[in-house]
């Protein structure tokens, strides 16, 4: 069993954040009348903030639902929850619920294209896997670490799959990645 802590174990200011883009992409509230861009910057402002100017985010993918590990699952929201395709860009005015765009994922993968060349534009490395994302989270969180030595490379998420992944799938040499587990409960 896994206990809380409250000390810092590191120096954010010297570590590199993995972030979990689904988790990301719920973070943000988005606000009818802003632009995608305005939101895209929201995005990278959130980041910078909690996480530094040092990250690489990875997105899910969203392009061939059929072949995805979570494709019953996409197609059951799909069917219980469908929502309009949206055809926008970066100066488009948001119209539609931040809920109700993402529940299509032909929108879901528009605005994380969008995302990806905004998080490159301010600096950050930012990636699409091309379904689930937690263990490309987890593969790159591993291979920044070998790259880095000692120093802190953080997992931020709220899925415990991840945690699980790298539990797995990280050498016991490896000793400088740290999960972290943000939004609700402990």
């Amino acid at each position: 069993m896994f206990s809380e802590s409250t000390s810092t174990l590191y120096d954010a200011t010297k570590s590199v954040h993995v972030i979990d883009g689904g988790f990301l992409l719920r973070k943000i509230t988005w606000e009818r009348g802003e632009t995608y861009k305005v939101i895209c910057q929201q995005y990278v402002s959130y980041v910078e903030r909690n996480y530094g100017r040092n990250c690489s985010i990875v997105f899910d993918g969203y392009n061939d639902t059929k072949l995805s590990t979570k494709s019953a699952e996409h197609n059951r929201r799909y069917t219980t929850h469908a929502s309009v395709k949206v055809i926008f860009d970066e100066s488009t005015v948001v119209t539609l619920t931040q809920a109700k765009c993402m529940r299509r994922n032909e929108n879901k993968q528009r605005i994380v294209r969008m995302l990806i060349d905004t998080f490159t534009e301010n600096g950050h490395t930012a990636i699409q896997a091309n379904d689930d994302a937690d263990t490309l989270i987890c593969t790159t969180a591993i291979n920044i670490a070998h790259e880095r030595g000692e120093k802190p490379v953080i997992v931020v998420g709220e899925d415990i799959d991840l945690l699980c992944i790298l539990v797995a799938n990280t050498p016991a040499s490896c000793t400088n990645i740290i999960f972290k587990k943000s939004g609700k409960g402990t």
